[in-house]
């Protein structure tokens, strides 16, 4: 009864938060919760009833998706790291879905041999046996967490991407990304022009703004924001609905500094942030901190570059979250401490 009770609490948790903010982070959290939740009140209910069949089928794939999908995406996260290497320049940041499936790999194996010998470990010396056994538990403590919050972010963004958008926006805001040699605008950069194209043309209001979003690199010589305009005028956007916003080197300073351009026309705009998809979550939570209203639309990613790209969204979530998640490995500690 208790599961069932916690169950009913999470879900119509993550109801509320997300009617009441569609772009919270905790929305995340409280929807992977909700399901996994959801999935053991089925299997708590079938075997309660003695149904069998439905009881060993909810167990299997619950085992299938935990220990035999966990191994196939850690393995596919390291082929991933070796074809975008193979794509892309040589960096920490491309080889992330590699060091990402390998740590996955590393943790299993750790987790078979600490199943394998932990009794002889405790039977040849005890000391040591203590040692291995609290040290597995903290490691497997911190990998969950880790999992969860990897998992929570990537199930939530693909709910996000795939609920359909209101046209009734005033401004659509096209965050920049480097340009090949300094004028050149990206495949990764072009998909999110047309993307805001696509959108500007439904758009039901018809003063609806563009604005194109992104400064000067060092490496560039012309800002981001200029290559996205001129591609824009190419494609048949009129220039008298184009903004520059040409100052900005961070996608918070993208929507900071395109928010006084949109202000100065416009009291409380309603926004349309285009990016990536794999960003446009993440691009959402800087724009709800801004009290800026509006929608992330996410633009087509090619299909190999999107782990690497996902897992920095990952790190940078992970950043946003630091404090929280030093009270709670605190917190474990000290109760493991106890424990002993």
């Amino acid at each position: 009864m208790f599961l069932y009770i916690l169950t009913i609490i999470m879900t119509l948790a993550f109801v509320i938060s997300f009617v009441y903010d569609k772009r919270k982070l905790s929305n995340a959290f409280l929807f992977l919760a909700s399901l996994g939740l959801i999935f053991l009140s089925c299997a708590w209910f079938a075997y309660d009833q003695q149904l069998e069949i439905l009881h060993s089928l909810l167990m299997l794939f619950l085992y299938a998706s935990v220990l035999i999908g966990l191994l196939l995406f850690s393995v596919g996260m390291i082929i991933n790291g070796f074809v975008i290497l193979k794509k892309e320049r040589v960096s920490l940041a491309n080889g992330l879905s590699t060091l990402f499936g390998v740590v996955i790999l590393l943790y299993a194996s750790a987790a078979i041999l600490f199943i394998r010998y932990t009794v002889d470990i405790r039977q040849y010396n005890y000391v040591l046996g203590q040692v291995v056994h609290y040290g597995f538990v903290v490691v497997s403590f911190f990998f969950v967490v880790l999992m969860f919050v990897f998992f929570a972010f990537l199930a939530y963004s693909i709910l996000y991407i795939a609920l359909p958008k209101k046209k009734d926006y005033d401004y659509i805001i096209i965050h920049g990304s480097g340009l090949v040699d300094g004028t050149v605008v990206p495949p990764l950069l072009a998909a999110r022009i047309d993307r805001a194209i696509e959108a500007y043309r439904v758009a039901t209001k018809k003063d609806v703004k563009i604005i194109a979003s992104g400064g000067k690199g060092s490496d560039e010589k012309i800002s981001e924001a200029r290559a996205i305009a001129d591609r824009l005028l190419a494609k048949g956007v009129k220039e008298s609905d184009i903004l520059l916003e040409d100052r900005s080197t961070t996608t918070y300073e993208n929507l900071k500094f395109s928010q006084k351009i949109a202000t100065r026309q416009k009291e409380d705009p309603k926004y349309l942030f285009v990016s990536n998809n794999y960003h446009v979550f993440r691009v959402t939570l800087y724009a709800k901190r801004l009290h800026m209203r509006g929608d992330g639309l996410g633009a087509r990613t090619a299909r190999y570059y999107i782990p690497s790209a996902f897992l920095r969204e990952y790190v940078a979530i992970l950043r946003k979250i630091k404090w929280v998640l030093v009270g709670i490995a605190t917190l474990f500690l000290l109760l493991v401490y106890l424990a002993q």
